[in-house]
Formats: structure tokens, sequence, C-alpha cells
């Protein structure tokens, strides 16, 4: 049903149930395809003003920081059995 997303490379983007997808672990072609394509222009970014480069790959960082948080607490991943225990060791 999804198998035109793997054709165009954004089976990544577009929403589909894992059940559905042609090869679940293609999402990875196109993740790479998609930073491949990215790559020019930052690094002409770059090139033309350093700090502007510096500040939005920064800042693209961090809101990809901020939505892999918002899914987990969303997603629920950061429940009472799954969290975390503090162990201190003597």
């Amino acid at each position: 049903e999804h198998w035109w997303t793997n054709l165009l490379f954004i089976n990544n983007i577009v929403p589909a149930a894992a059940s559905d997808r042609c090869f679940p672990w293609a999402y990875y072609f196109a993740l790479d395809l998609q930073l491949f394509l990215l790559s020019p222009l930052v690094t002409l970014l770059y090139f033309r003003a350093p700090a502007k480069a510096f500040y939005a790959v920064m800042a693209t960082l961090a809101a990809g920081s901020l939505v892999c948080l918002g899914a987990q607490f969303r997603d629920n991943a950061l429940s009472e059995e799954t969290q975390p225990q503090l162990m201190l060791i003597p």
C-alpha cells in the first residue's frame, strides 16, 4: 500500500504503520539520501557565514533533541516501569 514511499525515498517521513511498510529497514536509505542532499546547503552556508552555520546546526540539533524527547513522552516511554534507577556504588 505504501510502496511508493520507498521509490521517492520519503518512507521515513510519510507516516505508515510498520506492518504496512514494504521494507521496514529501508528508512536508513531514505535518511541517508536526504542528508546527502542537505549537506551541500549546510556546507555553502558554512563557507559564506560560519557563525550563522554554527547557530543553524546547533538549533537543528536542539530541535531534534526536543522532538525525540516529546515523542518519548507522547509514547509514554518514560513511564514508571522504564525510568532508569539511580544506582550508588559504595
